[in-house]
This record gives C-alpha cells, sequence and structure tokens, in this order.
C-alpha cells in the first residue's frame, strides 16, 4: 500500500477514535442545502449529502440555476426530483429570499456548496441556524470568514490539512453508490480508454485536448487501441487541432450525451483522468468503482485515491499555474509525453489491467461506500448538535476565542451597534469605534443602491481582517437594503443594542426599536 492511501486509512480512523464516546444517532433534525442543481458535478456531491442525512434527518433542497457556455441550467426531474424541492431561477440569492425559506421550513441546519457569497452564509447565521458547507473551492483570503461555518466537511486530506487549524474542519471522506456504480458481467468495455469530459471545465480544466494529443500519438503505434471521450458539449467547444484529430482519427468517438448514473464507465477499460485541478474528482470515484483503473494527475487529490501500479498509473506534473481567481489550489498540467507513455504501458499489458480492476473495485468498496460516509457524517452531526463546544465558544487559531453577537459585551457601559453606508469617508471612523470601544457587537451596513458595490466589499473585507488581528472577533455583520425598515429592525432584535451609533447614515426610528440612537459617536464616553 502506498503513503497516500495508508495516511488516508489513519486519517479517517484517527477520526472515528476522536467521535468515540458521541451516540451514534442524532435527534432527528430539518436540514437544508443550498447548490446549484443539474447534471454538474457539485450538484450530485450535494446530492449525495443529501440523500446520505435523508435517511436521519428530514432535508430541504434550495436549487439555484447554474450556467454553462451562457445557458441557464436547473432540473426537477427525474434524478433530481427530491422532496422539498425549492427552486429559485437566478444564481444570485437575496439574502431576504434564503431566510424566508430557512423559517418557512423551520430548518436547524443549511449546507452550504461552493457558496462565494458571505451575505448569504451571514444571512442564514443570523436566523439561529447551523450553517456548514462542504469545502470544494477556497482561497487564503477567505480564512478569517470560514470561522462563521458551524462545521467544514473536506473530503479530501488536502482541503482539510488547509483548513483545520483555520476553522472546524472534519475530514469525511467519500462515498458513493458501489451498488449502482459497478462493473458490468462479461467481458470488458469494448473501448480501450473512457473519458469523462463533461463540459470540458473551465480553461479546459479536464484536460481534454491533451487526451486527445496523447491518443493521436498512440494510436500510430497501438492500432487496436480506441477511445471513447463522453462529453456534454459539442466538438466545436474544443480547440482548433484537438477537435481536427476528433474528425480524422476513426478510432476517437466522442458521444455527447446527458446520460444518467452510471453514466458509461462500463464502455471502457481504463479511466483517463489528467485533470489540471479537482476540488473530489466525482468521476475519477465513479469510475473506480466500476472496476476502471485509472491514469491520473500526480497531484492531489487524485493521487490520494489512486494508488500508483495498483489501482491504475500516475501522470507526471509539468507545471504548476495560480489561477487568476486565486483560487488556494494551482492547476497542474500533465506532460503529454507522460501521458501518452502510461496510456501505452496500460494498453499493452491487459492482464495487469484485469488485476487492477479488481484492485480498483475493491478499494471503492473498502473506502468509497455510502454506509462509510454515512458513518463519518454522523458524528460530526452529533458534536454539532450537542453544542460541546458552542461555536461562539470556540477557540480561534491564535488562541482567542470567537462571540457571538448575543452575547453580552466583555468590556464597556453599552452595546453598541454602528448603522452606517459605509462609505471611504465613514471607514476610518468606523475602524477607530471598532478598534477603540470593547462594547461594540455589530455594525449594520446599507447595501449601495441600483446594485453597485462602489468599493464597499474591499473596504468590508479590509476592516474585517484588521479586527481579526486585534483581537475583535466580536464585531457581527449584517447588511440590508434598507437601514430603517423591518429586516433591519429584525437584525436588530437579535443583536440587542443598548444604542444605536450611525455614521454617514440615516438615523434609525428609535421609537419603534426602544433603543437610544445617537450620530457620530456622540454622547458615547
Amino acid at each position: 500500500m502506498d503513503m497516500n492511501t495508508t495516511e488516508s486509512a489513519e486519517l479517517l480512523k484517527r477520526g472515528e477514535k476522536h467521535f468515540a464516546g458521541v451516540g451514534t444517532l442524532c435527534a432527528r433534525k430539518r436540514i437544508g442545502f443550498v447548490s446549484i442543481w443539474f447534471e454538474r458535478g457539485q450538484s450530485y456531491v450535494t446530492k449525495i449529502l443529501r440523500d446520505v442525512l435523508a435517511a436521519e434527518h428530514k432535508t430541504f433542497v434550495f436549487a439555484r440555476s447554474g450556467a454553462v457556455f451562457g445557458q441557464t441550467k436547473l432540473e426537477t426531474e427525474g434524478f433530481w426530483a427530491v422532496p422539498n424541492l425549492t427552486t429559485h431561477a437566478d444564481y444570485q440569492i437575496p439574502a431576504g429570499r434564503l431566510c424566508e425559506w430557512i423559517r418557512t421550513n423551520r430548518l436547524d441546519a443549511v449546507v452550504f456548496n461552493e457558496e462565494y457569497d458571505w451575505r448569504l452564509v451571514q444571512a442564514a447565521k443570523d436566523t439561529g441556524v447551523k450553517v456548514l458547507t462542504y469545502l470544494d473551492y477556497y482561497k487564503d483570503e477567505w480564512a478569517p470568514l470560514m470561522r462563521l461555518y458551524d462545521a467544514v466537511l473536506c473530503s479530501s486530506r488536502r482541503s482539510f490539512d488547509m483548513l483545520k487549524e483555520v476553522c472546524q474542519a472534519y475530514y469525511i471522506g467519500w462515498g458513493i453508490d458501489t451498488d449502482l456504480f459497478r462493473p458490468e458481467d462479461g467481458p470488458g468495455g469494448k473501448f480501450t480508454f473512457f473519458h469523462n469530459a463533461g463540459w470540458l471545465g473551465i480553461n479546459y480544466r479536464k484536460m481534454t485536448p491533451a487526451v486527445i494529443l496523447a491518443f493521436d500519438a498512440l494510436s500510430r503505434r497501438l492500432p487496436d487501441a480506441t477511445l471513447l471521450i463522453h462529453a456534454q458539449v459539442g466538438i466545436e467547444k474544443l480547440p482548433a487541432e484537438a477537435a481536427a484529430i476528433v474528425r480524422r482519427n476513426r478510432r476517437i468517438t466522442y458521444r455527447i450525451a446527458t446520460v444518467p448514473a452510471p453514466g458509461l464507465y462500463h464502455e471502457g477499460r481504463i479511466l483517463l483522468f489528467p485533470t489540471k485541478l479537482e476540488g473530489l474528482g466525482l468521476p475519477l470515484l465513479e469510475g473506480l468503482a466500476c472496476g476502471l483503473p485509472a491514469i491520473a494527475t500526480d497531484a492531489p487529490p487524485m493521487n490520494e485515491f489512486v494508488r500508483d501500479g495498483v489501482t491504475g498509473l500516475l501522470v507526471r506534473v509539468a507545471q504548476k499555474i495560480e489561477r487568476t481567481d486565486r483560487i488556494a489550489f494551482p492547476e497542474t498540467l500533465v506532460d503529454v509525453n507522460d501521458l501518452s507513455y502510461k496510456m501505452a504501458i496500460m494498453a499493452a499489458i491487459p492482464e495487469q489491467v484485469a488485476v487492477m480492476s479488481n484492485n480498483a473495485r475493491s478499494y471503492a468498496q473498502e473506502n468509497l461506500s455510502l454506509a462509510g460516509l454515512a458513518s463519518r457524517i454522523r458524528p460530526c452531526m452529533q458534536r454539532l448538535f450537542e453544542n460541546r463546544v458552542p461555536s461562539s465558544q470556540r477557540p480561534s487559531p491564535n488562541g482567542r476565542r470567537l462571540s457571538s453577537p448575543d452575547a453580552a459585551p466583555q468590556t464597556g457601559r453599552h452595546r453598541v451597534v454602528i448603522t452606517t453606508h459605509f462609505s471611504p469617508a465613514a471607514e476610518d471612523t468606523v475602524r477607530a469605534l471598532c478598534k477603540g470601544r470593547g462594547d461594540v457587537v455589530g455594525i449594520l451596513l446599507q447595501r449601495p443602491p441600483n446594485g453597485t458595490d462602489g468599493g464597499l466589499e474591499a473596504r468590508k473585507r479590509r476592516l474585517q481582517q484588521e479586527l481579526l488581528s486585534c483581537g475583535k472577533d466580536s464585531v457581527a455583520w449584517a447588511e440590508t437594503s434598507d437601514i430603517d425598515g423591518p429586516e433591519s429592525e429584525a437584525i436588530l432584535s437579535r443583536w440587542r443594542p443598548g444604542i444605536l451609533l450611525t455614521i454617514e447614515g440615516r438615523m434609525l426610528n428609535q421609537n419603534r426599536l426602544g433603543v437610544p440612537s445617537t450620530g457620530d459617536g456622540l454622547g458615547l464616553h
């Protein structure tokens, strides 16, 4: 057994030991999921989490639309038809709409998947529910904000190692339906190689052009080798050179189809997965479960699942590139010559491929079952709702404790909430008050009109990081479209301010709120 697989197994065992003594079942809860909802990896991950938790809890799905090549996508039929499904026609979700869904369904927890709008996370948390996320996409600058989550579920060692000192991270591994994804009876697939191209990925993340180039070179030496590419977009989306090869090389079959699980894995004998970047790499796990040994990138998380020489072969990385969106995981570009070489080795030794096929299936049954995933998520949920270590009292990475905006202030005579438009001119005043006073518990921002930003997000992130660095972890944030409207009143009623301080903004109606208000720090000593 190679070191990567050994370490993963040991980490899982340590997790199980860590949860020893925690009850086997958590009381039935009402758990919601926020995700895109159509034929895409993110949606399948959410669906698996939902299905696993639905065995012991009541689940709800808030399905937002997504877009691929400019086309809006949202599925509600067949595989995607689940109980308690709410759809939203846009990707952007107004905070009020999400909070209404949470309250209407009386949720106990909300699980996000690839959520980039921190206002939604904060809004969900302000309703009083537990907020969780499945970690796929991460930026280093998000570190101070990750502690908004009560739990971060990590399916790979890479993501867990990166987050374990930042927030409440749990390594849960992963699971798939190994009864659905399984080898078919009889001889192996008719194609030598199978490549799941999907939507090709941003910047050809799946490395489909490299697969085509490598196979074209290989096919000149191995006249019996064949390649099936299963895609959800046409050849015209490929680079011109790769598209020309597909049209010319008759041993390449490019099939465009949306096929429900278990897909087309059974039509191939060897899985090609030389991807640049994955959060999990679901097709890799599905292929292994179907008994396809994999040729995959020698980089995490791929090399966490593929045992070189046992369940497949790993391809050398030629270059690492930082993405322009500053994601914390670099893109890893494989050496195309090494890819072609590894493909030639596998194609030339069918007896060894048969052995690797059995190994791949055994690995999936032992490490990737849904039952195993459920057993690892269960104690996480148990701890979450037992509140053994409440999120408001959880130690931060630098040893300080995070405070909830509902907790009593540690110093000072008031519970001060600042309301502001947070213009550039107001930023220094707000900063000075937050750093100088010990009783500021929250900042309520009025969003700029007409969807404009005016640099607000950048100023907000900057001040959040400054407050974190100087120990002011207790300051909560919220945003509203109307500083004097019912949404603001609901937020403030939860924060229980002793006094409201307005900085360059309209004064709130103190009679309705029953809270003294003042402007620009007057009367606060």
